[in-house]
């Protein structure tokens, strides 16, 4: 069996939902934006958490005289601010897409 739903370019599946279509009424378009704003905030905090753990505690590999330390700290810090650039790119990109195609409408 075959799903004959389209999936647009740039959106995830399960966030599909939170798309503000132009026949959302007032209260349905603020509800999204704000589950996403929600979201997105949840993210950073997340991923602030995520920076924060690898710069706190001792040695994680006492045997290995910490030689893995580095790259699992390293690891833990760009995994924690690239859930930061993710979140705030899925934040402000249907914004700056709006208002191109505001621009562009108007040219």
């Amino acid at each position: 069996m075959t799903n004959n739903r389209r999936i647009d370019k740039g959106q995830f599946v399960m966030m599909k939902g939170l798309t503000i279509k132009p026949n959302d009424s007032v209260s349905t378009k603020l509800l999204k934006a704000f589950i996403r704003v929600l979201v997105a905030s949840i993210l950073i905090v997340l991923s602030y958490l995520f920076a924060i753990m690898a710069t706190m505690g001792p040695e994680i590999t006492p045997a290995w005289d910490g030689k893995a330390d580095y790259f699992i700290r390293i690891g833990w810090m760009l995994l924690g601010f690239a859930l930061i650039l993710v979140a705030l790119l899925w934040l402000v990109w249907p914004l700056l897409h709006a208002v191109y195609k505001k621009l562009m409408a108007k040219r």
